[in-house]
């Protein structure tokens, strides 16, 4: 019998990867206490016998039901989002010091993604990952049906936030490579006018030409409150930089259009259901 680190150790995966694997049915939970879920070393052994790339393509047992596994992970995306924020905490020390508020707009942005993702694998479409900055950080191809989640889980878990510039030649460069035909590609990244308008929109071409764009931006709902600010000189002071803030990204947005890219500028709250809804209208009038 192995633990949780254990096995997290032997199939080379995060422990919250593994973790999310075995809470879906993925991996089979031996015994469990108050440390934590153990596994049996067959089992373990098995897992890594069906993965023929050494761990990077997961597979599930044969008499699984993807349907039962997604409706058991699609009420635990909240949960996913909090383990999430946890791991942040141990692996990058500012973390530990967000405000509650910050902490909360994690969770809600992470619950986000992880139910648009939900969305697109209920649907059986094929869906690939790249985590992309000034490197490729994570990559998972040809996913699909039962696989994909997990597959997800894992390719995401180990990622941490960095202070840089993302490479957005790299990343139209690898998306031509890896994708020939016709897609739907979201761009998940901040909406702002610096980094998009000298890194983006010079090879954006490059995308729109042989896909259809999408970029996909959480709005922060306090912006624009704090443009409603009167009655003290710091409220005047806040409006007129939000004012400043909304006007950038309108802009920005008119320019994306342009270029024939749907922006997608929501607060955390609908953010994962207006991407799954661009992603469903495109198949509905055959865009994809």
């Amino acid at each position: 019998m192995m633990d949780l680190a254990e096995s997290a150790d032997l199939l080379r995966l995060p422990v919250e990867a593994v973790r999310a694997l075995a809470t879906a049915g993925y991996l089979k939970i031996s015994a469990e206490d108050g440390t934590g879920p153990s596994f049996s070393v067959s089992d373990l052994k098995g897992f890594l016998a069906r993965n023929a790339e050494g761990g990077s393509t997961i597979l599930v047992p044969d008499d699984a039901d993807p349907t039962e596994l997604l409706e058991a992970l699609e009420g635990r995306s909240g949960e996913m989002a909090r383990r999430a924020l946890d791991i942040f905490r141990q692996a990058m020390p500012e973390a530990s010091i967000w405000t509650a508020d910050e902490q909360r707009r994690f969770v809600e942005q992470s619950t986000a993604r992880f139910e648009a993702i939900l969305a697109v694998t209920r649907a059986g479409d094929r869906v690939d990952l790249l985590a992309i900055d000034t490197a490729v950080r994570a990559a998972v191809e040809g996913g699909s049906g039962r696989t994909l989640l997990p597959r997800l889980t894992a390719a995401m878990a180990p990622l941490q936030p960095a202070l840089v510039e993302t490479d957005f030649g790299l990343v139209a460069g690898e998306v031509l490579r890896r994708e020939r035909k016709r897609a739907m590609v979201v761009l998940f990244t901040a909406l702002e006018a610096g980094a998009l308008g000298e890194g983006l929109l010079p090879v954006l071409t490059q995308l729109t030409v042989r896909h259809k764009v999408v970029l996909a931006a959480v709005h922060d709902p306090v912006v624009t409150s704090m443009a409603a600010g009167r009655g003290t000189a710091p409220a005047v002071y806040g409006a007129a930089a939000a004012h400043r803030t909304l006007a950038e990204r309108a802009r920005l947005q008119a320019a994306l259009q342009r270029h024939e890219v749907e922006v997608i500028d929501a607060p955390a709250d609908v953010f994962a259901s207006r991407v799954a809804d661009a992603y469903l209208a495109m198949k509905a009038t055959g865009r994809l």
